[in-house]
């Protein structure tokens, strides 16, 4: 039986009618009879008596009945799950970002995205740089967000934002009362940062090389969150990336920027394998509305949003920035 003759025994069940089902169904009696004969014949059960010219459904059919139902809406279902899928109304997204990015980026993109689309669920995974940039490429999520990370080259990233490295102590710290804070500051002080497998670790590494200051790591951590936390015990100075809300969580805490700058770029990593579903799409919109807001350097070219609509599977993306990036594997 398939769901053209389920509807129509269904049809009967509720008219008591051939004629009256042919109507309602806009095809002829002869088809609505044909139906019922294949049914019975394909069952081996007799599914309706004629009983002064109206069919009832027989004591075998009204078994069958609330399973018919069943199979009809589970159908109906289905199919207004595609269309919503169709239409970008219903689905999955999934997400993994650096934690550090998660407040002041991500959060906002989803709520803004939630608030269209009530019905999409969007699953979030907060873990590290190159664990980010591992999952898009084994597609185990929809999109990355994290700082260019070289990994697999089948994954292509889209600058979406930048930051920087700030320094993050108590207010009552001594260095607090200096207007930035360089290497040499920190000379000897318990540092709270990230550790060497985060991109942004390496850079300050190198800074405190180049200054020819000791860099004291006493705790490591890749949340932002995590190491503002501790400075707030008064667990040492926190170098972090400036997508921390510090005024809404900490207060307390004194921020200074941080000397030399150590610029910070984001970037949206997806797969190059395939093209981006349409709610993917509308959430990577949303993250680059809202790091064209985070960013004190100006907007990304509007070219990174039309990058993942036209861009066919296996294709580069176009260069955003006006020159030529390099990608994830080079």
């Amino acid at each position: 039986m398939d769901i053209r003759q389920l509807r129509v025994i269904q049809m009967v069940c509720e008219t008591g009618s051939v004629t009256e089902t042919a109507k309602r169904m806009h095809v002829s009696q002869p088809a609505i009879s044909k139906t019922i004969k294949l049914v019975e014949e394909e069952t081996g059960l007799q599914l309706f008596e004629n009983i002064q010219g109206r069919l009832f459904p027989t004591t075998e059919m009204q078994t069958l009945l609330p399973e018919i139902r069943r199979l009809l809406n589970t159908h109906q279902d289905v199919r207004k799950q595609v269309e919503n899928l169709r239409a970008g109304k219903s689905g999955v997204v999934r997400l993994a970002i650096s934690p550090s990015l998660m407040p002041r980026l991500a959060a906002p993109a989803i709520r803004r995205f939630q608030a269209a689309r009530p019905d999409v669920e969007v699953k979030v995974f907060a873990t590290s740089t190159r664990q980010v940039v591992a999952m898009v490429a084994n597609h185990d999520v929809d999109a990355g967000v994290c700082q260019p990370s070289s990994g697999d080259p089948t994954v292509h990233a889209l600058p979406i934002s930048t930051a920087r490295v700030i320094c993050i102590l108590p207010e009552n710290h001594r260095l607090a009362r200096k207007e930035a804070i360089s290497p040499f500051d920190l000379d000897g002080e318990s540092v709270i940062t990230f550790p060497d497998t985060e991109p942004t670790a390496v850079r300050i590494v190198d800074a405190f090389i180049n200054s020819g200051a000791r860099l004291n790591r006493t705790i490591e951590t890749n949340m932002s969150f995590t190491a503002c936390c501790l400075a707030m015990q008064g667990c040492g100075v926190a170098l972090v990336d400036s997508f921390i809300h510090t005024a809404d969580y900490f207060p307390k805490l004194a921020v200074r920027p941080f000397v030399p700058e150590i610029p910070l770029h984001v970037n949206l990593h997806v797969s190059n394998l395939r093209k981006p579903s349409l709610l993917v799409q509308e959430l990577v919109q949303e993250l680059i509305a809202v790091g064209k807001e985070s960013q004190p350097g100006g907007p990304p070219s509007s070219s990174s949003r039309a990058a993942l609509r036209k861009r066919r599977p296996g294709e580069p993306f176009p260069a955003s920035t006006g020159r030529k990036r390099k990608t994830l594997g080079g």
